[in-house]
């Protein structure tokens, strides 16, 4: 196999995704008329999440089989993303008013941001499924 492979990999893991969850995030916080998250903001926010899963990811590569199923696996990552953007966007930002965000509405922002995320993977996977389909004779 040839070496960059694994390189290419690694380096649209550490751009793509953060840049995704920023574009997320900054239309959520556009959505809730929150001020001063910046697109800095979101990618690091991205940046830290991939690496946070990257850890854990490495951490259980020792176990032979999956301490979780994979419902439950999806919902404690879900979790982790929604705990992790609450407590890093709790101090960044301002609502409305001009306060800090807060613990509250940075869980509101983070969860608007996922709610989109899983809406739009559920509408891709939808419609690959139906030219899946289509394709088929």
């Amino acid at each position: 196999m040839n070496p960059i492979f694994p390189l290419i990999s690694v380096v649209l893991m550490l751009t793509i995704i953060p840049a995704i969850y920023g574009a997320y995030i900054k239309l959520s916080a556009r959505l809730l008329r929150y001020q001063g998250i910046s697109w800095k903001q979101g990618f690091v926010f991205g940046l830290i999440v991939v690496i946070c899963s990257a850890l854990i990811r490495v951490a259980l590569l020792g176990f032979r089989h999956s301490l979780l199923p994979l419902v439950p696996g999806i919902l404690a990552g879900l979790a982790a993303n929604w705990l992790i953007g609450s407590w890093y966007f709790s101090g960044r930002g301002a609502n409305t008013g001009g306060g800090a965000l807060g613990w509250g509405r940075a869980a509101k922002l983070t969860g608007v941001a996922l709610v989109m995320m899983g809406l739009t993977a559920a509408i891709l996977v939808s419609v690959l499924k139906m030219l899946a389909q289509k394709a088929m004779p």
